[in-house]
């Protein structure tokens, strides 16, 4: 599928199908009637298994948020994480 580099590592990307589903704030539960984000590109980073040594990668990383063109707000005195698409409109 192709590859990244990843600090001083080349890493594998394999095709997938990540869709984000929308919570009810401050709870886990799933929103009803609100429907999935699904992400863009359809790739993932994966580190092989024979890498003892390799970093973690986080689920959702900064690559796929950025080519999904979403916004990510963490509010460390709120305890909050917002996630949204992009507005259309600046005074929005």
């Amino acid at each position: 599928m192709g590859k990244v580099k990843i600090s001083e590592d080349t890493v594998p990307l394999y095709q997938a199908d990540i869709w984000l589903h929308p919570n009810v704030r401050g709870r886990r539960n799933r929103a009803a009637g609100i429907e999935p984000f699904r992400l863009i590109p359809k790739t993932i980073a994966v580190y092989p298994p024979n890498k003892p040594n390799a970093p973690r990668l986080p689920l959702l990383g900064l690559r796929a948020l950025r080519l999904a063109g979403l916004h990510l707000t963490i509010d460390g005195l709120r305890c909050s994480v917002t996630l949204r698409t992009a507005r259309r409109f600046w005074f929005f």
